[in-house]
């Protein structure tokens, strides 16, 4: 293309000598060198720059050289040009005048561009999942860091950016277009966004739904919430039915069966689930009713359409030894007072809320019991939740808003296991006011034992609080946003082993004890003052503490965010613990 063009211009240089032959003016132009962007167009009029040519025209013609000339007019688009230096040579043609042959350079300055590239449109199935990494559809041609953002019109939930990645997860909510676009940031401030469609194709998949056998003792009765058993995989909502010939009864999310007619026999219940669209899951499980002993106990129900007794404590007052209280979805306003081994037993404890009628006593009170348990319900006062006084038993599955105690316990020769519990300060309910260390998550003391596993202490004043002779475990379990998450004092002994410790205001662990303490693989980061402290002068704000701890502290494995979060720093033998400061910053534990 540039052969034909320059030799045009020969062919109109000859033809113009021919014409102006014998002429003697000098013409001159002499255009100074240029700079322009990669992302430019270059505009110049030659003629600026020529001399006197008197009233007679002057012709251009480009010689060689990126661009062209129309006209007198040089036009150099730099998009796409790599940067660098360019030679423009031309000649100009004026009667009358000799023929000029001149040049000038154009400096292209690398200039910094916005990320390219594309996501194309796709396709995916409900209950399909998707990773795409970003980086391999959209680089920056400068080499400078992406940083990607998403938005568009989508339900939550369907489309994520994590780790240069789009996450992209079907529901069947979200079947149809949806409109996304990738937004991609470069170092430089660009920005270049790039839309794209997913289209989520329509399929059904039946509920998933599968139960565990099941044994229990003649007279009493199997009760299971369907709902922990099964899910679908398009989130539909789900009902419930009793597959045909099956023993028992399900009322709405229940299956329920009564043994009192059955000994020692193995029987086959089955249950179907059905989603809204009509597809239907079906499971079969083994109930094995095993005979009574002669001195066993039955069942109680309270509330609901099926309650033999309208109060709790009317089916505790009525209550044998070894009897379960079953309670049915609905909200109770009692104080109980109980001196009997029994089963306090909630539905669920979403569906089972028990609150005081006067807050100035328990909600719950075991004095002097044998054994007892309390599962499945949610306390909410502002007073004390569950009291156990010189009784043995087990509280689990169970979530206390208290006030000054949320539970307290206290004992000689007893046990206690808390397990799969929430427990919260009242007072700390829908704000972030600062909380007191005197409410109380746990508070336990006295010559008995305690067990703490796999529960969650949030926004409370002191989330466990254990001293005097107690024997403690506290395990699998997570502290956040406590005053204080464990305080330890006097001659308790014991181990706190795999919990979660962060973002406590004064302290993660405050040992103040003459004992020994064993702290095993936790993980403390984030919290305001100390993750782990000790108490002394040199470690509290007030000046309060010893100046000599005289209690023992053993134990491996802990971690750390960072050295302040322990105090003193110089006690720890080696292997005690290790810092790893980017808990919490990476994957959100």
């Amino acid at each position: 293309m540039r052969i034909t063009r320059n030799f045009a211009s020969i062919v109109l240089i000859i033809a113009f000598l021919l014409f102006v032959s014998g002429c003697s003016k000098t013409l001159e132009v002499n255009v100074p060198d240029q700079q322009i962007s990669q992302k430019s167009v270059l505009r110049i009029d030659l003629s600026d720059f020529a001399s006197s040519s008197g009233e007679h025209s002057i012709f251009f013609s480009l010689l060689s050289g990126p661009g062209r000339i129309v006209g007198s007019i040089y036009e150099l688009n730099a998009v796409g040009l790599s940067a660098g230096e360019e030679e423009i040579r031309f000649v100009a043609l004026s009667k009358n005048a000799d023929v000029y042959e001149g040049s000038f350079r154009v400096e292209i300055i690398k200039d910094n561009l916005p990320p390219s590239g594309s996501v194309p449109d796709f396709e995916i199935k409900e209950g399909s999942f998707i990773k795409i990494p970003l980086e391999e559809l959209i680089q920056d041609p400068d080499g400078d860091p992406v940083v990607f953002s998403l938005s568009g019109e989508f339900n939550e939930g369907f489309a994520a950016i994590r780790n240069s990645s789009l996450i992209v997860e079907a529901r069947y909510r979200d079947r149809g277009k949806n409109t996304l676009s990738i937004s991609a940031s470069d170092s430089s401030g660009n920005v270049k966004d790039f839309p794209f469609i997913v289209s989520v194709e329509s399929t059904n998949a039946a509920p998933i739904i599968e139960i565990p056998d099941q044994s229990i003792m003649s007279g009493d009765v199997v009760l299971i919430d369907l709902l922990e058993f099964s899910s679908d995989p398009d989130d539909d909502e789900i009902t419930f039915a009793l597959g045909e010939g099956s023993p028992g009864v399900v009322d709405e999310n229940y299956f329920l069966l009564d043994t009192e007619n059955l000994v020692q026999e193995t029987v086959i219940a089955t249950v179907l689930a059905v989603d809204l669209k009509g597809a239907v899951s079906e499971t079969s499980f083994e109930v094995e009713v095993y005979e009574a002993p002669s001195d066993a106990k039955g069942t109680l129900t309270v509330g609901g359409n099926q309650g033999q007794y309208e109060t709790i404590f009317d089916a505790i007052t009525a209550a044998n030894e070894g009897d379960t209280i079953l309670i049915f979805p609905g909200t109770y306003s009692e104080n109980l007072m109980i001196n009997k081994s029994v089963n306090i037993m909630g539905v669920s404890r979403e569906e089972v809320l028990l609150r005081p009628d006067s807050v100035d006593n328990p909600v719950l009170y075991f004095r002097g019991v044998k054994e007892f348990s309390v599962e499945n319900i949610r306390i909410e006062t502002e007073g004390a939740g569950i009291n156990v006084s010189r009784s043995s038993g087990k509280v689990a599955n169970v979530d206390i808003s208290g006030g000054r105690f949320c539970m307290s316990y206290s004992g000689d020769g007893t046990n206690l296991e808390i397990q799969d519990s929430s427990f919260r300060s009242f007072a700390g309910i829908g704000n972030d006011n600062a909380l007191s260390s005197r409410f109380v998550g746990v508070y336990a003391y006295g010559n008995a034992s305690i067990t703490v596993r796999n529960s969650l202490f949030e926004r409370t004043g002191t989330a466990v609080n254990f001293s005097n002779d107690l024997k403690y475990s506290i395990k699998d379990s997570r502290f956040e946003r406590n005053s204080i998450a464990i305080s330890i004092g006097g001659n308790a002994v014991g181990e706190i082993d795999n919990n979660v410790i962060t973002g406590n205001i004064e302290n993660g662990i405050l040992l103040n004890i003459s004992s020994t303490a064993t702290l095993t693989d936790n993980i403390i980061f984030g919290n305001a003052r100390h993750g782990l402290d000790l108490y002394l002068r040199s470690c509290t704000d007030c000046g309060c503490g010893g100046t000599t701890f005289r209690g023992t502290v053993l134990g491996s494995g802990n971690v750390f965010d960072s050295l302040e979060e322990i105090c003193p720093a110089d006690y720890w033998e080696e292997g005690f613990y290790t810092i790893d400061e980017t808990l919490g910053k990476e994957t959100g534990e």
